[in-house]
């Protein structure tokens, strides 16, 4: 956007801009011209999706000026940034929902976050801050760092803060786990029965029915057929699925790979097959956009297959490393994709990703790696580091849960509180 046009809002107090905002924002109206980088426009339709992403009934109060700054400065960053990014950016859901969570974090952590907190929020920071609900007055600074994160988003739910490592009696099903961070600072804990209401509110869009693949005969026709259409690709040599890969991460390489461009794409390393088109008649012949995506076992923002040493970006387009899997499930290994790059850049060691499939098959065709409903993902870091990884998480394929920006901008606080980790743009799958 225009300086003068971000300059005019944000300094000059004028009212009855604001209320002439609000109105557009309501409409779900573009309120100025946007650009992209290189000069060009952006066109009316993107430049409208882009600011339908902003709830107008959160900008409403007594002082229409302050309560439109976040959102003009969350307009400014949007027109300044390049299409990809935004794109991978608009997969994370954020939607207005009022909803409570149950914030535990790792007590191991508790002196140093609340020492950082207390460094980032000063006693006139607290001042005239309406607490819900009313944390320990030792947290008080680091639920008004929430706060800061939270009024950037329109998904702002309440957190009640416990520092504990106990589960929170999962057995009698009063509270499940919704998410945690990749390396186990926090968890989020929500009542059961509110999960269970999520999955009936499709309109919600953050949480749909998982798709399935019915039997393992199905399988093997459709796989069958992949590899009659891989035979004369140079592809074919890989269509025999590796039991594992393995990568090696390094600051380097995650530079390096943004200056490559991916030849083939997915899809050419699949022999030109699209998800859609390969899972229709399972998952849906009524819908148009079923949501199927190729999704990489490591990365293809890691640099390649390669395990130690080296650097071949294209090594990471090959069947062996791709798997059909749901546009959900693609998004939320993007959130660890991201912690796994944060990792190597702020510590400089190499980080360890292993992947594992779940072979499918009952038969055990070898070359059925194309389809595995659950992704085993092992993350290490087995050099000297002064933050330490080793875990293990799984993704399941089929999943339709959506990860939210808040939980990436959650990851970010606490990386910075508890590592020092400054911010960073590795967002790219």
């Amino acid at each position: 956007m225009r300086v003068e046009d971000l300059k005019m809002r944000v300094e000059t107090g004028s009212y009855e801009t604001a209320k002439k905002d609000l109105q557009a924002l309501g409409e779900r109206n573009a309120l100025f011209p946007l650009w992209y980088p290189d000069g060009k426009v952006v066109p009316a339709d993107i430049a409208k999706a882009r600011f339908s992403m902003f709830d107008p009934n959160s900008t409403r109060g007594s002082d229409p000026q302050a309560a439109l700054f976040m959102t003009f400065c969350q307009i400014a960053r949007l027109a300044r940034t390049n299409s990809g990014l935004y794109d991978v950016l608009s997969r994370f859901w954020d939607l207005p929902w009022d909803i409570n969570f149950t914030l535990q974090i790792d007590p191991k952590y508790q002196q140093i976050i609340r020492k950082a907190a207390h460094e980032d929020v000063s006693d006139d920071d607290l001042k005239g801050l309406v607490f819900d609900p009313q944390p320990a007055d030792e947290d008080k600074r680091l639920v008004a760092l929430i706060e800061r994160v939270k009024g950037q988003r329109q998904f702002r739910p309440k957190f009640t803060i416990e520092w504990s490592v106990k589960d929170l009696d999962p057995s009698r099903g009063e509270r499940r786990i919704w998410e945690q961070h990749p390396n186990g600072i926090y968890k989020l804990w929500i009542d059961s029965r509110v999960m269970l209401s999520v999955m009936s509110q499709p309109t919600l869009g953050i949480w749909l029915n998982n798709r399935v693949l019915q039997t393992d005969e199905q399988l093997a026709v459709a796989d069958k057929a992949i590899q009659e259409l891989l035979k004369s690709k140079h592809t074919y040599k890989d269509a025999t699925s590796a039991a594992t890969t393995v990568t090696e991460v390094t600051k380097s390489k995650v530079n390096v790979v943004k200056n490559y461009k991916r030849n083939p794409d997915q899809v050419g390393a699949m022999g030109g097959l699209s998800p859609n088109d390969l899972v229709r008649k399972w998952w849906g012949m009524g819908e148009k956009e079923l949501g199927a995506e190729w999704l990489h076992r490591s990365a293809w923002s890691y640099g390649g297959l390669v395990s130690s040493g080296g650097f071949d970006p294209q090594s990471s387009q090959v069947m062996s490393n791709l798997i059909i899997g749901t546009h959900e499930a693609n998004t939320m290994m993007l959130r660890y994709e991201i912690f796994v790059k944060r990792l190597a850049q702020f510590t400089g060691v190499p980080v360890r990703v292993t992947t594992t499939i779940q072979q499918l098959l009952k038969n055990e065709l070898p070359s059925v790696g194309w389809y595995s409903p659950r992704l085993l993902y092992k993350v290490e870091t087995p050099g000297s580091s002064n933050v330490a990884a080793n875990f293990t998480t799984q993704f399941v394929t089929i999943d339709r849960r959506l990860p939210t920006r808040l939980e990436l901008d959650l990851d970010e606080l606490f990386e910075r509180l508890v590592y020092n980790w400054g911010d960073s743009d590795f967002m790219a799958d």
